[in-house]
C-alpha cells in the first residue's frame, strides 16, 4: 500500500490552512499505479458477485467505473441532493457507517433499489 501512497501528493494547508490535500492526480496519471490500485480493488472482491458499484461524487466517478468495469458490473453515480432532475430515492451515511456519523449529509441516485455500504445494505427511503 505504501508504494500506492508514494504516488499521492500532499498539499498542505489547501484549500484552508490546517487541512492536508491528498492530490490523486498524481496517482491517475502513474499508468502502472493506477493500474495497480484497481487490481487491488477488483482482488479485494474476488469470489464474490457484484452487480452494480455505487460511486460518490467526486472520487468515486473515477474509481468505481473502472472497478466496475473490471468486475463485470454495472455503475451507480451517487449524488448529493438537488443536483438530479429525475425522481431520486436516498440513503443516510448514518446508515452504513454510524460511527462515522456526518450529520444531516444525504446521498441521491436515479431511483435505484438498494446501495450496499461496506457489506452492509441499507435501503433507499423514497424522497419524491
Amino acid at each position: 500500500m505504501n508504494d500506492l501512497k508514494k504516488l499521492i501528493r500532499e498539499v498542505p494547508d489547501y484549500p484552508k490552512p490546517g487541512i492536508l490535500f491528498y492530490d490523486l492526480t498524481t496517482l491517475l496519471k502513474d499508468k502502472e499505479g493506477f493500474h495497480t490500485l484497481i487490481d487491488r480493488l477488483c482482488d479485494h472482491y474476488k469470489g464474490h458477485t457484484i452487480d452494480v458499484v455505487a460511486g460518490i461524487e467526486a472520487r468515486g466517478f473515477i474509481f468505481a467505473p473502472a472497478l466496475a468495469y473490471r468486475l463485470n458490473a454495472g455503475f451507480v453515480p451517487v449524488r448529493k441532493p438537488k443536483k438530479l432532475p429525475a425522481k431520486t430515492a436516498s440513503v443516510s451515511p448514518q446508515n452504513c457507517h454510524p460511527e462515522r456519523s456526518e450529520g444531516s449529509a444525504f446521498f441521491r441516485n436515479a431511483r435505484s433499489s438498494q446501495l450496499a455500504c461496506n457489506g452492509t445494505d441499507a435501503s433507499f427511503s423514497e424522497t419524491c
